[in-house]
C-alpha cells in the first residue's frame, strides 16, 4: 500500500503528527536519469476537525541528474511543500482539488487505512527541476564539437549570423546609439 500508510482510526481530533523516512521506490518515484541517493524525510502535520482533515508538511530529499546543457552531474535539494484539505467519507479519504478544477480525488484506502504515497511522489516532481542545470551560468557543449563551454572557448570559428537577421541587426544597432 506505501511507505505512508496513516490508519484512520487512531487520527485524533485536533492536531496528528506524523515523520517518515523512505526510499524512493517505496512511493514510486521513479524518473528516467534521476537518482535520489538519500532517504526522502517527511514531516507531516493532519489536522481533524470532525469529518475535514487538513494535510500540511514538508518533505526532503537530494536528487542527481545530468545538467541539461553540459551533461555534468547535477546534485539538488529538494523542499517540497504538501498543503491539502480532506474530507473523511467513511473509511475513505477525499481529496479537495484546486477550486479551479471543480474534481475530487479519492486517497487509496484499504482496511480502514489510508496513503499519502500520491501526494507526496507529486510535491516531488513538481519542485524538481524540469531542465537541471549544474549552475546557473552552465555555457553547455559547442554545437560543432561538443567540447564543454564551462571550461573556456573551444576553436570552432565563429558562425556569421545569417543575413536574413540583418536588418534587425541594424534595427536594434540604431536603437543602441540612440539610447
Amino acid at each position: 500500500m506505501g511507505a505512508l500508510r496513516i490508519d484512520l482510526g487512531t487520527l485524533k481530533e485536533g492536531v496528528n503528527r506524523f515523520t517518515f523516512r523512505f526510499g524512493p521506490e517505496e512511493i514510486d518515484l521513479e524518473e528516467e536519469d534521476a537518482t535520489y541517493p538519500d532517504p526522502i524525510e517527511a514531516d507531516l502535520e493532519l489536522v481533524r476537525t470532525g469529518s475535514t482533515l487538513t494535510l500540511r508538511g514538508a518533505i526532503r530529499t537530494r536528487v542527481e541528474r545530468t545538467c541539461s546543457r553540459c551533461l555534468a552531474p547535477t546534485d539538488d535539494e529538494i523542499e517540497a511543500r504538501l498543503n491539502e484539505a480532506a474530507w473523511i467519507e467513511g473509511d475513505r479519504i477525499r481529496l479537495v482539488d484546486d477550486p479551479f478544477d471543480r474534481g475530487y480525488d479519492y486517497l487509496e484506502s484499504r482496511n480502514g487505512a489510508f496513503s499519502l504515497d500520491p501526494l507526496v511522489r507529486e510535491a516531488i516532481l513538481v519542485c524538481s527541476p524540469i531542465k537541471p542545470l549544474c549552475r546557473p551560468d552552465c555555457r553547455g557543449l559547442c554545437p560543432r564539437c561538443g567540447a564543454d563551454l564551462n571550461r573556456g572557448d573551444c576553436d570552432c570559428p565563429k558562425e556569421e549570423p545569417h543575413p536574413a537577421w540583418e536588418a534587425l541587426r541594424k534595427l536594434t544597432d540604431h536603437r543602441e546609439k540612440r539610447d
